[in-house]
């Protein structure tokens, strides 16, 4: 009868089954010790898998690899000290400088496809229609000497066919100055 009386009493005095805590209160007391006892395991809020007492929380946070971190570039995207440590944010930061492969300018990756289309030193077939690649920056000089311009439509497309690799687009027939030939590479 008595244990039965113990197991219910709320003045029944018990201790805390956090391992490591030494509380011990009336169990109407320890009910609300148990949801603030030091001693208690919580998982990492970054949800690195780590599980601790609720003590050791704020010493782990601090190197917990899953904790949020600024990009040291301010790119605002959403990094974690893990990714900074492994340098996979580098493959993504937009603000990460890269150099040009046509002209070896430092860019910042956002910009960089930017850059490559109108970068001079970026290479092109000839606009005109012979199937030369130069630097953007050259090709004014090439128009001098290029052996398709001033073909007639009837020239065009007797070079087409002798470049079947080559999609040719004709100069549209209009009343503003003529457009030299297009062309895409299928």
């Amino acid at each position: 009868m008595l244990s039965r009386h113990a197991s219910v009493c709320k003045r029944y005095h018990v201790g805390c089954f956090n391992a490591g805590c030494t509380f011990f209160a009336s169990r109407d007391r320890a009910a609300s010790h148990a949801t603030t006892c030091p001693q208690r395991l919580r998982p990492c809020k970054h949800g690195c898998g780590e599980v601790l007492v609720i003590a050791k929380h704020k010493e782990h946070h601090a190197i917990c690899e899953r904790r949020p971190v600024q990009c040291e570039r301010g790119c605002g995207l959403p990094t974690t000290a893990g990714e900074v440590a492994s340098g996979a944010h580098e493959e993504v930061c937009p603000l990460k400088q890269l150099p040009c492969d046509a002209c070896g300018l430092l860019v910042k990756r956002e910009a960089l496809s930017r850059h490559v289309s109108v970068c001079p030193s970026a290479g092109e077939l000839c606009r005109y229609g012979c199937s030369l690649r130069l630097p953007r920056a050259l090709m004014g000089a090439h128009a001098r000497e290029c052996p398709a311009v001033g073909k007639s439509p009837a020239e065009w497309v007797e070079h087409a066919k002798a470049h079947p690799g080559v999609r040719w687009l004709l100069p549209a027939a209009s009343p503003s100055p003529p457009r030299p030939a297009m062309f895409e590479i299928e």
